[in-house]
């Protein structure tokens, strides 16, 4: 828990939500419920005949996904992709940070945990 717990609360927080936390009792584990507000948006009315789970359109949109682990880093590439974005990959945080300075993605996806860099 500790400061994955405060990490969690502080996004949730800036999202306008709320974290809760319940446990029946030690060595019961523990069940933590996230709250966030709905946005509701009106869809916009389009002749095309795209299925709802397709509706996310990243077309254009360049991601970095960084992740140590190469299955969560290939399906959140993977799954990327399917919407339309254009997608690198990193495997360390060394590797992400060469093509940062290369190029700034539109978004970075990371794993929060990843090894070799300690914030100094």
């Amino acid at each position: 828990m500790g400061l994955g717990l405060a990490i969690v609360r502080h996004f949730t927080e800036l999202h306008g939500g709320t974290v809760q936390a319940d446990s029946l009792g030690q060595n019961l584990g523990a069940t933590f419920t996230i709250r966030l507000p709905l946005n509701l948006v009106e869809p916009e009315s389009s002749s095309d005949d795209r299925h709802p789970e397709s509706a996310a359109d990243l077309a254009g949109v360049h991601v970095l996904v960084v992740d140590d682990d190469a299955d969560m880093r290939e399906l959140a590439a993977f799954t990327l992709m399917q919407s339309g974005a254009q997608v690198a990959t990193a495997a360390s945080a060394a590797q992400a940070l060469t093509l940062l300075n290369q190029s700034v993605p539109d978004l970075l996806l990371c794993d929060i945990g990843m090894p070799e860099l300690v914030p100094r």
